[in-house]
This record gives C-alpha cells, structure tokens and sequence, in this order.
C-alpha cells in the first residue's frame, strides 16, 4: 500500500533483500517447512545445553543467563579460569569452528545456531565441548 498509494516511487523497495528472503522461504518450504526447522532448532540447542551443563558441573563452563532463560539461537557461556576462554576458542577454531568468541563488551563464548548450522555441526561442537571440559574440568 504504501508503494502503490502515492501513485509515484515512494521510496525505492529494498530489492536484493526481498529477493533473497523469497529464495530462502522456498528452501525452507522444499526442506520441510517451519516445522521440521523448528524441531531441529530445539535439537541443536538441547544437545548445546547438554555439554554446557556438563561443564557446569566440572567447573569450567558456566552459563550467562538465568536457567530456563537461555535462547535456542544464540548459546552464551564463560569458560572459568584465566586465559581458558583463549584455550576454548583456540581449540574450536583449531578443528574448523569460527566466530564462537562472544560479543567485545561482554566477552565470553557465542554459540550461534541458525538454520545454515547443521546438527553435524552442532555434533562435532558437542564433541570438542566435552573433550575440553574432560581435559580441563575439575573431577
């Protein structure tokens, strides 16, 4: 309406954004649509929480938000002790994971689950959680 009322070019429409938010609706209608997606969203971050958890009870991960407040987007959580947060993230991007290192101000760790992140991916991070947390945890 607002395009079409002034019987003129209100404002030039952001086309490549249109473009490309009609592409990805299209993928996620052939791939199963919002429910399938939705599932697997909860998949991903039930098997992050899990890890996370278990790093909480060996002392060396703890999570950054109140229990049961926690996104199944964006998984925040600190790495305890000094220059562990460097060994995590050195790690991770030693086995091919980038962009965990959380946001300048609040530091920490950012696990990002959007829909281009796999359960695979989110397996093989798990993985790499528990290895560290075996490694570097208290008994």
């Amino acid at each position: 309406m607002t395009f079409s009322a002034p019987q003129s070019l209100y404002n030039t429409p952001p086309v490549l954004s249109i473009y490309i938010t009609g592409l990805v609706m299209e993928d996620i209608s052939r791939n199963g649509g919002l429910v399938k997606y939705a599932k697997m969203t909860k998949e991903k971050a039930a098997k992050v929480y899990e890890a996370l958890r278990e790093g909480e009870d060996r002392g060396i991960l703890r999570e950054k938000v109140k229990e049961g407040s926690g996104s199944l987007m964006n998984i925040v959580f600190d790495v305890v002790g000094d220059g562990m947060e460097t060994k995590f993230i050195g790690g991770a991007e030693s086995r091919g994971m980038k962009g965990l290192k959380g946001h300048r101000s609040v530091g920490g760790i950012r696990v990002s689950l959007y829909n281009a992140v796999t359960v695979a991916n989110v397996d093989v991070l798990a993985t790499y959680m528990r290895e560290f947390i075996k490694e570097n945890g208290a008994a």
